[in-house]
C-alpha cells in the first residue's frame, strides 16, 4: 500500500508538471493580447501583425508583413513620430553645445578640424545637422567672424592681403586683443601658443566652409548651401582664391540637382564669391590697394 501511494503522488507531480507546461506564461499572454509584439504577430502573416501591432502599444499596420511590421509599430506608436523628432533635435543641441565647449570655452579640439571631421562623417546622419548647429544656431564663431570682418574695415584692409602688409598686421593683432589663441589643455601647463600675426580663426576656417559647401551640394542640401554662403558672406572677401573655389564647384558639380535644378543656389554662390574676388582685384590683390602685389 505504502508504495501505491507513492506511485500515485509521482504520477500527480508528472501531470501538474505537465499541464504548467503546457500554459502560457503571463509575459506572453499579455503581449499576444495587447501591445506592441504578439505571439500571433511573430508568426509571418499580415493578419497576425496587424492584431499584434493594433493593440495598447502601437500602430502596426495592415499588411506590413510579420515581426518587423509589428517591432515597427510598436515603436512608432509608443514614441510616436514628433517624440522621436523632439529627441532627435535634443540630442543635435546637446552634442553641438558640447563641440562649441570643446573648441571655444575648453580649447581641446581646432575648430577647422571639428568642422571636416562633421562634413567627413557620412555613416551619421546627424553630422550634417550638428555641422549645421555648430555653424549657424551656436553664435560663437559668427561673432568672431562679424567682429574680423568690422576690425578688418576699420583698418582699410578691404581683402586677403601680403605679409608685409602693416594694415593687415594691424588688423589681426586688433582681433586677437579681443579674441586672443589659446593653446591646448593638453599642451602642458606652462605652454603658450605660437603668436599669430598674420591670420586667425575666421580665416583658417575658409578653406573648411568651401569644403562644406560642397559636401553640401553631394547631398542636395541646397537650403544649408544657401544659408551658410549667406551667414558668412563678408569672410569670402578674405578667400585666397574666389574665382577658383567658384569655378571649381560650378565644373565639378554641374549635374548635381542642387545646382542644375536651383538656380537660387547657383546665384547665391555668384553673388558671394565673384564680388570678393573683385574686391580682391580691385585693390590690387592686397589690403586698402597698398604694395600688396599686382592686380592681375
Amino acid at each position: 500500500q505504502h508504495q501505491q501511494q507513492q506511485q500515485q503522488q509521482q504520477q500527480q507531480r508528472q501531470q501538474q508538471s505537465q499541464q504548467q507546461q503546457q500554459q502560457p506564461s503571463p509575459s506572453i499572454v499579455a503581449s499576444s493580447s495587447g501591445g506592441g509584439g504578439g505571439s500571433s504577430g511573430a508568426g509571418g502573416d499580415d493578419n497576425g501583425a496587424a492584431a499584434g501591432g493594433g493593440g495598447t502599444g502601437g500602430s502596426g499596420g495592415v499588411g506590413s508583413g510579420g515581426a518587423t511590421s509589428n517591432a515597427a509599430g510598436g515603436v512608432s506608436g509608443g514614441r510616436g513620430g514628433s517624440g522621436s523628432e523632439k529627441e532627435t533635435a535634443a540630442a543635435v543641441v546637446a552634442i553641438g553645445s558640447l563641440l562649441c565647449d570643446m573648441v571655444w570655452t575648453v580649447p581641446v579640439l581646432p575648430f577647422q578640424c571639428l568642422l571636416l571631421a562633421l562634413a567627413d562623417r557620412d555613416d551619421d546622419e546627424l553630422a550634417f545637422d550638428i555641422l549645421r548647429f555648430v555653424l549657424l544656431r551656436d553664435r560663437r564663431f559668427a561673432e568672431r567672424v562679424e567682429y574680423w570682418c568690422h576690425v578688418a574695415r576699420r583698418h582699410g584692409c578691404a581683402g586677403d592681403g601680403r605679409w608685409h602688409d602693416h594694415h593687415h598686421h594691424a588688423a589681426h593683432a586688433a582681433f586677437h586683443r579681443r579674441y586672443p589663441p589659446r593653446a591646448a589643455v593638453f599642451s602642458g601647463a606652462h605652454c603658450s601658443p605660437l603668436p599669430s600675426y598674420f591670420s586667425n580663426v575666421c580665416i583658417q576656417a575658409l578653406p573648411a566652409l568651401e569644403y562644406i559647401i560642397s559636401r553640401f551640394i553631394e547631398h542636395d542640401q541646397r537650403r544649408s548651401v544657401r544659408a551658410l554662403v549667406a551667414a558668412f558672406a563678408p569672410l569670402w572677401r578674405f578667400s585666397q582664391s574666389p574665382i577658383t573655389a567658384l569655378l571649381d564647384l560650378l565644373h565639378l558639380y554641374h549635374n548635381a540637382p542642387a545646382l542644375r535644378d536651383s538656380p537660387r543656389t547657383r546665384a547665391a554662390l555668384a553673388r558671394t564669391m565673384l564680388p570678393a574676388a573683385v574686391v580682391r582685384l580691385a585693390h590690387g590683390g592686397g589690403c586698402g590697394g597698398s604694395s600688396g602685389g599686382s592686380g592681375g
